[in-house]
């Protein structure tokens, strides 16, 4: 029996909206700071690297489940640069980094506070998401802003919590938290590797949030799939009589 449920946070709870190119603000304000201090490198260097350094983000991501932090990012960009720059300007830049996201807010998912409100009448609840560049307490003033913070007992975010998804820690912690067994917790996700094939490593439900689209599991068997927010309860139903 389901007593408790997780969400993702990327493309399960919220969407992104490309307006604006986020890698391309941020580098453009790297190259400011590094402007300041005289140096004169090609805009194509300052790319090239912050690429590179973006491969390392991923690789540790899926390799090592581990999401590199904002100033571990930096140091690294700069480090290949061979620069040094003042506290003060680090510091401005991990806040660039860090709020660029701002500057496009993400959009709430078709149906999905409606679910949220109506899930919290039934279940405790919770996320356990992979941050990125953007950290927890970003994704939390995101929560705050469309009134939905206080529906989820429990947030866990990989770079507070030092492991990311598919890391069974994540969703044994969760559990624990919200206080049920693992057995008894369904975690929904849009990514098979990490929110699929994460929870049932760890011993919960793996519910595959496809987002209305006509996927088919290629990396897992889900215990369900979710195509549409609407369909949540008889999702849910349909696990509880299994």
């Amino acid at each position: 029996m389901i007593k408790a449920i997780t969400l993702d946070f990327w493309d399960t709870i919220f969407k992104m909206d490309f307006e604006i190119d986020l890698n391309a603000y941020r580098i453009q304000k790297l190259e400011e700071i590094i402007r300041k201090y005289g140096y004169n490198f090609q805009k194509e260097k300052i790319f090239e690297v912050y690429k590179d350094v973006h491969k390392e983000f991923d690789r540790k991501w899926i390799d090592e489940c581990y999401t590199m932090t904002t100033s571990e990012v930096l140091k690294l960009i700069l480090s290949k640069l061979q620069l040094s720059i003042s506290v003060n300007d680090f510091e401005y830049l991990v806040k660039i980094f860090q709020e660029a996201i701002l500057l496009n807010p993400p959009s709430v998912m078709d149906g999905s506070k409606q679910a949220i409100i109506e899930l919290y009448k039934e279940y405790k609840l919770g996320i356990i998401s992979d941050t990125g560049f953007s950290p927890g307490k970003i994704l939390r003033n995101i929560l705050k802003e469309n009134g939905l913070i206080d529906y989820f007992s429990v947030l866990i975010f990989s770079d507070e919590y030092g492991k990311s998804k598919p890391h069974p820690d994540n969703f044994l912690y969760a559990a624990k938290e919200l206080g049920v067994d693992i057995s008894s917790l369904a975690h929904i996700g849009d990514n098979e590797r990490t929110d699929v094939i994460g929870a049932i490593s760890a011993g919960a439900k793996g519910i595959f949030y496809t987002k209305e689209l006509d996927l088919k599991p290629v990396k897992s068997s889900p215990s369900a799939i979710l195509k549409n927010w609407s369909d949540i309860h008889s999702v849910l139903n349909q696990l509880n009589r299994n």
